[in-house]
């Protein structure tokens, strides 16, 4: 903030800064990009938001713009007729989040967190193309909106709307998760491993540390492996200040009536309800209760989330050590599987 005005400044110049970002592309040498982006609690969370995405988006805007055309400039050729049915959802769908947040009091926690996703995502979109500073939500399916979509929603939508052509056929899968447990309870590890075309080898380990609430945004720093532009995993893989980590496996959906469960209204998508639910809980079965809010249908997983405030070294393990979550449209089901 420089003499009341919002501006970007290269270098280290630290009068009223409302968020600073690093980043380095190591991709030609370690296979990944480095980004971190931190902002000042001094700040209204608003502006820490948007900023947050902004620099984000002036950071990485080569490899972002790598990544697009790597994963989206031609994704509608072919499929006029299903992107005209998916253009119209989301359109909608866009509709009702906007409506929910202009009406969501300053008190409600949880569409407060959903704001400013989509006030970060908003400055990730403005800086990328060096827009003026304008702390505002766009709702338009921008690529980078587009981004997040394909990311995490179309699984469901391509088949919803037909552009698979057939709704039994599941998809490949991308992904493997390990949770293990060192002799004598020495140690607890957790881990994940994704598999995904050569169009998506374009990756950026993230750290968001921001100047939140800490009494009500336990996951108000987090690191996770992810993809240029994503302002949530993908793979998914998240460690969180609250002491929590996260990782997911995709789950098909084999029953084509299942998809009619999707709609517009009171539904929000997977991936907003992933950073909602990784920035409020405080435990896992918080986790899975945050994330079941909601329920898009869309970005079907099984989600295996570990509380390590509840592990000890060589210690006995704690009930609600390790929660498993599963979706499926229509249904959400979580339990503690700690014993198992």
């Amino acid at each position: 903030m420089l003499d009341g005005k919002p501006q970007i400044i290269p270098g280290f110049d630290c009068r009223k800064m409302i968020a600073v970002g690093r980043y380095k592309n190591s991709i030609n040498t370690t296979g990944w990009s480095y980004l971190e982006i931190e902002t000042k609690s001094e700040f209204d969370p608003d502006i820490q938001a948007y900023s947050a995405g902004v620099l984000e988006g002036i950071l990485t805007k080569d490899v972002l713009a790598l990544h697009l055309e790597n994963t989206i400039n031609d994704y509608c050729i072919g499929y006029k007729g299903y992107c005209k049915k998916l253009g119209g959802y989301l359109k909608q769908k866009m509709g009702w989040i906007q409506e929910q947040i202009e009406n969501a009091p300053k008190e409600d926690v949880y569409w407060q967190a959903v704001k400013r996703i989509f006030l970060q995502l908003t400055g990730l979109w403005h800086g990328y193309k060096g827009k003026q500073f304008n702390v505002s939500i766009s709702y338009d399916i921008h690529p980078i909106m587009m981004l997040h979509i394909k990311g995490a929603e179309t699984y469901e939508l391509e088949k919803k709307f037909n552009r698979t052509k057939d709704p039994y056929h599941g998809d490949n899968g991308k992904c493997s998760g390990l949770v293990k447990l060192a002799p004598n309870n020495a140690d607890l590890f957790i881990s994940q491993v994704t598999m995904l075309g050569f169009e998506n080898l374009l990756r950026v380990l993230k750290l968001y540390k921001f100047g939140y609430d800490q009494s009500k945004f336990h996951g108000h720093t987090y690191t996770f492996s992810s993809y240029p532009g994503l302002l949530y995993s993908g793979d998914d893989f998240i460690l969180m200040s609250s002491g929590l980590a996260a990782i997911e496996t995709t789950m098909g959906v084999f029953k084509p009536e299942l998809y009619d469960k999707i709609q517009v209204k009171d539904q929000l998508p997977g991936w907003v309800r992933t950073i909602v639910a990784n920035q409020l809980a405080d435990s896992a079965k918080n986790w899975c209760e945050i994330y079941e809010k909601f329920n898009s249908g869309t970005y079907n997983n099984q989600w295996v989330v570990l509380d390590y405030n509840k592990f000890s070294p060589g210690k006995e393990l704690q009930d609600g050590l390790l929660y498993v979550l599963e979706q499926m449209p229509g249904l959400i089901d979580y339990q503690d599987m700690t014993c198992v």
